[in-house]
C-alpha cells in the first residue's frame, strides 16, 4: 500500500471510531488517544482463568510499558500472543489499538481478523474491514463488509457474543436497547467527511440500508452529509431538514443540519437555528452555532450577543468552552477568547486530573489571544505547554519569538537549541530560526557561526544549506555563500530558490552572466510567477542591456509583491532607457513609501533625478531629507 493510501486508510479508520461528530460550525479538537493498557494493566473483570498466568501477565505488563515508550510493534506482538492464548476479546481489542498506533495496515487487518474470531460483533473490527475495502476501491468487498456490519449490528443482530465470560460493563451494554441502523449513520457520516472518491459507488451500495433504516433521524442526517460531500447541496439541505423534523429538539442533529445547509442556503440555516431557540431558548450549544452564523454573515455585535447569552450559565462541558473561545477569537475579542479557552483547559483537567494536554493546539489559540493583548510573556507560557504532536514545532518558534520580545534573548536561543533535540525532524528549521534571531539582534557574526555549525551537523540538508548561504551573503561572506549554493545545487540541481539565489549573486557581481542566465532560466521555468525570480530575471536583462525585457520582468515582480529593492531596480532600468519622467515618478513613489534612504539618494545622484522633499506629520521640513542628493549621502 502506498504511503498516501496508507494515510487515507488510517484517517478513514480513525474517523470511523468517532461515535458522534460535532458540526464544523462548532468544531472542537479531539483529546482521544489509543486506550491501550499502560504501565501495569489490570485484567478486565470476569477474565477467564489464565492458561499461562505468568507469561500472560508478563505480556500485558511489558506491552503496557512498550506503549508508554511508543514501541507499538512490540506491544502488538505481546498482546496478540496473549489474546490468542487466553481467547479473550478485550486483549484482542488492545492488540488492535496497538496496530492502529503502529500505522501498519497489514498488521491492522490481521488484528481485526483476530478480534472478529473472538467477538464477531466487534464494530471497530468490522469497520476496519470496510475501511480496507474502501481504500482498495473494491466494490465487492465493500458490499460484503456492509452486509457483515448489518448482520452483526443491524435489526436482526444477536444480543450475545462469542467472547469469553462478560464483565459487568459488557453485561450493562447488552442490556441496553438495540439501536438498529445506528452503525449505518456512523459509516455514512465518516465516509462523507473523509472520502473524495467513490461517492457514487458507496451511495449505490448503502441505498438498500438507507431504505431499511430511513426512519432514523441520524441516518437521514448522515445521508444529507453524504449528498453534500458529493456536491448536491440543495438535496442535502432538504434531507437534513427532514431529519430534524423527526426530532426537532435534538441539539446535535440541529447543529449538523445547520452545517449541511450553510453553504447552500444561509437564510434557511439561520431560520432553523432561531426556530430551535424559540423552543429551547437556553440551549447554549445552538446559541453558539447561531453566533458563528452571525459572525460569518459579518454581524459581529449579534455574534457577541449570542456568545454572551450562551455563556451566562454555562454547563461544565469542555466542548462548550472551546467553541465559545473559538467564536470570541473569530470576533476579534482576545480577552473573551483567552477566558473561554482557559476554562476549556480547566474543565478537561477537572474531568480527568491525569489528562495529557501537551499536544492540543488550543495552546496556540491561547498564546495568540495573549499576544493580541500585548502580553508576550503570558503568550510564551501558553506556547510552552504544547510540547508534542504536529503543532509542537510551531509552538517552539512562537515561544522563542515571545521571549525575544520580552528581552530574554538567551532563553529564546535555549528553547530553539533544545527543540533541535526534542523535535529532530524540524531541527534544520530551528537552526535557521536561531540565526535569524541573532541577525535581528544585530549579532551577525554569531548568526554566521550558528549556520556554520548547522552545516557541519547537516552537510547535505537543502534547507540548512540554503539558509546558511543567505546568511553568509547577508553578513558579508560572499565566497562562502557561493560555495554553499554550489554544493546545494550539486545535491539538487533543480532547487528553485538556490538557482535563483546563485544566479542573482552572479548578476549583482556582474560576472559570468551566461551562467547566471542558465541558473535563472531554470528557476523561472519552475516558478514563473515568483516575484523574487521575476526581479532576478529583470536585473539580469538590465545587465545584458535588454532594457525592454528588464522593464517587463521588474514591473511584473512589483505587481505581485512590492519590495523597495525591486522599485530601485525599476528606477535604474527606466533611467537607463531614457524614460526619465517615469523614473522620476518611480523615485517619488519610492520616497513616499520608504522615506529618503541612502539608496534613494544614490539613485537620484546617479541618474540625475530630483530627490523630492518630505515633510513630517506636523508639516515641518525634516532636516534628514536634504534637497541635494549629494548632501543626503553625507
Amino acid at each position: 500500500m502506498s504511503a498516501s493510501k496508507l494515510k487515507t486508510f488510517f484517517f478513514f479508520l480513525a474517523a470511523l471510531g468517532c461515535s458522534s461528530c460535532v458540526p464544523a460550525l462548532a468544531d472542537t479538537p479531539s483529546t482521544d488517544a489509543p486506550k491501550l493498557p499502560a504501565g501495569h494493566p489490570v485484567l478486565p473483570e470476569g477474565h477467564p482463568k489464565m492458561t499461562h498466568p505468568d507469561m500472560t501477565l508478563f505480556e500485558l505488563i511489558s506491552s503496557g510499558i512498550a506503549v508508554h515508550r511508543g514501541e507499538f510493534d512490540y506491544a502488538y506482538a505481546a498482546l496478540t500472543d496473549a489474546a490468542k492464548k487466553e481467547k479473550n476479546a478485550q486483549i484482542a481489542a488492545y492488540a488492535w489499538e496497538a496496530a492502529v498506533a503502529s500505522r501498519n495496515s497489514s498488521r491492522l487487518l490481521e488484528a481485526a481478523d483476530l478480534w472478529l474470531t473472538l467477538d464477531p460483533n466487534s464494530e471497530m473490527a468490522l469497520q476496519t474491514k470496510l475501511a480496507d475495502a474502501v481504500d482498495r476501491n473494491d466494490k465487492e468487498d465493500m458490499a460484503k463488509a456492509l452486509a457483515a456490519m448489518d448482520a452483526a449490528l443491524g435489526a436482526n443482530a444477536k444480543s450475545d457474543t462469542q467472547s469469553n465470560k462478560p464483565s459487568k460493563s459488557e453485561k450493562a451494554a447488552k442490556n441496553k436497547p438495540q439501536e438498529p441502523g445506528a452503525w449505518l449513520a456512523r459509516v455514512m457520516r465518516v465516509f462523507a467527511r473523509t472520502q473524495k472518491q467513490g461517492m457514487d459507488t458507496f451511495g449505490e451500495l448503502v441505498a438498500p440500508y438507507v431504505e431499511k433504516y430511513g426512519n432514523r433521524p441520524d441516518v437521514l442526517m448522515s445521508l444529507a452529509q453524504l449528498k453534500l460531500a458529493s456536491g448536491n447541496g440543495p438535496q442535502a439541505c432538504r434531507i437534513a431538514r427532514d431529519a430534524i423534523r423527526k426530532t426537532p429538539d435534538d441539539t446535535q442533529l440541529t447543529g449538523e443540519a445547520a452545517d449541511v445547509c450553510w453553504g447552500t442556503d444561509t437564510r434557511a440555516t439561520r431560520k432553523l437555528l432561531t426556530d430551535f431557540l424559540k423552543r429551547n431558548p437556553n440551549d447554549p450549544y445552538i446559541r453558539l452555532i447561531l453566533g458563528r452564523v452571525e459572525q460569518r454573515l459579518g454581524r459581529r455585535d449579534a455574534a457577541l450577543a449570542a456568545l454572551d447569552r450562551a455563556m451566562k450559565h454555562p454547563k461544565k462541558d469542555p466542548k462548550l468552552f472551546f467553541n465559545a473561545g473559538q467564536l470570541a477569537a473569530d470576533c476579534a475579542n482576545p480577552v473573551l477568547a483567552e477566558k473561554y479557552y482557559k476554562s476549556y483547559i480547566e474543565t478537561l483537567r477537572e474531568e480527568s486530573p491525569e489528562i495529557d494536554l501537551s499536544r492540543l493546539d488550543v495552546w496556540l489559540q491561547l498564546g495568540n489571544a495573549a499576544l493580541m493583548q500585548n502580553a508576550p510573556a503570558r503568550a510564551a507560557e501558553y506556547f510552552s505547554e504544547l510540547t508534542t504532536g504536529p503543532f509542537a514545532s510551531q509552538a517552539r518558534l512562537r515561544e522563542a519569538l515571545c521571549l525575544t520580545d520580552t528581552g530574554k534573548v538567551e532563553e529564546a536561543r535555549r528553547i530553539l537549541q533544545e527543540a533541535r533535540s526534542t523535535l529532530p525532524l524540524d531541527a534544520p528549521m530551528f537552526w535557521g530560526a536561531e540565526a535569524k534571531l541573532l541577525l535581528e539582534q544585530n549579532r551577525p557574526d554569531e548568526a554566521y557561526g550558528v549556520m556554520l555549525d548547522a552545516v557541519k551537523a547537516f552537510p547535505n540538508e537543502p534547507e540548512i544549506l540554503y539558509e546558511a548561504a543567505m546568511i553568509a551573503e547577508e553578513t558579508g561572506h560572499s565566497d562562502k555563500a557561493h560555495e554553499t549554493l554550489e554544493h546545494l545545487l550539486a545535491l539538487n540541481p533543480n532547487h528553485v530558490q538556490a538557482n535563483n539565489a546563485l544566479g542573482y549573486l552572479l548578476v549583482e557581481e556582474n560576472t559570468d552572466l551566461e551562467k547566471a542566465r542558465e541558473l535563472l532560466e531554470r528557476a523561472y521555468n519552475a516558478a514563473p510567477l515568483d516575484p523574487f525570480i521575476l526581479d532576478s530575471m529583470g536585473w539580469l536583462c538590465f545587465r545584458e542591456g535588454k532594457l525592454k525585457a528588464a522593464y517587463e520582468f521588474t514591473q511584473a515582480s512589483l505587481k505581485r509583491l512590492y519590495d523597495p529593492e525591486v522599485e530601485l531596480h525599476l528606477i535604474a532600468i527606466l533611467a537607463s532607457a531614457n524614460r526619465t519622467a517615469e523614473a522620476q515618478r518611480s523615485l517619488e513613489s519610492f520616497v513616499k513609501r520608504n522615506g529618503i534612504t541612502p539608496e534613494a539618494a544614490q539613485a537620484a545622484e546617479t541618474f540625475k533625478l530630483t530627490l523630492p522633499k518630505e515633510k513630517d506629520a506636523a508639516g515641518n521640513s525634516n532636516r534628514a531629507f536634504m534637497r541635494s542628493p549629494a548632501e543626503a549621502l553625507k
